[in-house]
């Protein structure tokens, strides 16, 4: 498949991404197109990739955690390219997946044990204070629907961590015709954080969503996409236009009271609903 054939089917995926983005076989399909290696959020344009992955682990690394020996739990791993990233600073990592074909990729690119992965949905870890960092890359907005599956999915993580520990998430937190398949601005999105026993400590946007739009879709050279993608992290610092990130930045921790209670059950989680015919490469 041809990277043109390959956004066209991005863009026409995109129009029912509500349905096909939290579906299994859809991931399962990406993982199979999208070559050994590749990010499950992979985009049309692999310079995009290149330089999005690059400001995510920067923010990673902005972190300042210490990684040596920390337990780390990565919801929603995919081919396991972050559960990789901090088993190679030294953190014993855990990366859980719904599609069984993104974690054969991810096992085929691993050495070793470390990191270890598990068939599991996000609405399915049971795991009580076992991680020092439990991290999500565009996960929650793409497997949760509603605002009930999200406190679902935000509580399962909190009980996770170890008292101290910390949730690090990367999500594109929209509302319209931006949005994924949660439909939810990052006021009320971070509201839920709280209200599911979680207090944020720092927001902050990544990834130009104008920048995004022009260059995500198109394969172009390095030399094209580089300045457009650089101009616009430099545009996000000016004052109001922060606004503009595709991504948002949140690290947050457990109130002293720790995470309540999960809601009432949601629905059944579609593992391996049917999927559109031939679904597309867009990443969330």
């Amino acid at each position: 498949m041809t990277l043109i054939s390959r956004a066209l089917k991005a863009l026409r995926d995109r129009r029912r991404r509500k349905t096909l983005y939290s579906a299994a076989c859809y991931w399962d399909s990406k993982a199979r197109q999208g070559g050994a290696g590749s990010p499950a959020s992979m985009w049309p344009n692999p310079a995009f990739n290149t330089l999005c992955e690059e400001e995510q682990r920067e923010a990673v690394d902005a972190l300042g955690l210490s990684l040596q020996g920390a337990m780390v739990l990565d919801l929603g791993c995919g081919s396991g390219r972050f559960s990789r990233y901090f088993a190679a600073k030294g953190a014993q990592v855990t990366g859980i997946d719904f599609s069984a074909v993104a974690l054969e990729t991810a096992r085929s690119l691993s050495d070793g044990p470390n990191p270890a992965y598990v068939n599991l949905s996000l609405f399915e870890l049971d795991d009580s204070g076992l991680y020092d960092l439990v991290f999500a890359a565009a996960a929650l907005s793409v497997a949760c629907r509603t605002r009930r599956e999200l406190a679902d999915a935000l509580v399962r993580a909190g009980r996770a961590l170890k008292q101290g520990g910390a949730l690090f998430l990367i999500e594109p937190v929209h509302r319209g015709f931006l949005s994924r398949t949660l439909d939810m601005g990052l006021g009320e999105f971070l509201q839920t954080l709280e209200e599911c026993g979680l207090q944020a400590k720092s927001v902050r946007p990544l990834v130009f969503w104008p920048a995004r739009l022009a260059l995500a879709y198109l394969p172009s050279p390095s030399v094209l996409t580089a300045p457009v993608y650089r101009l616009g992290r430099l545009l996000m610092k000016a004052p109001g236009l922060c606004r503009l990130g595709d991504y948002w930045a949140i690290k947050a921790a457990l109130k002293p009271s720790g995470p309540r209670s999960l809601p009432a059950p949601a629905p059944p989680v579609m593992r391996h609903s049917r999927s559109a015919d031939s679904p597309g490469q867009e990443g969330p």
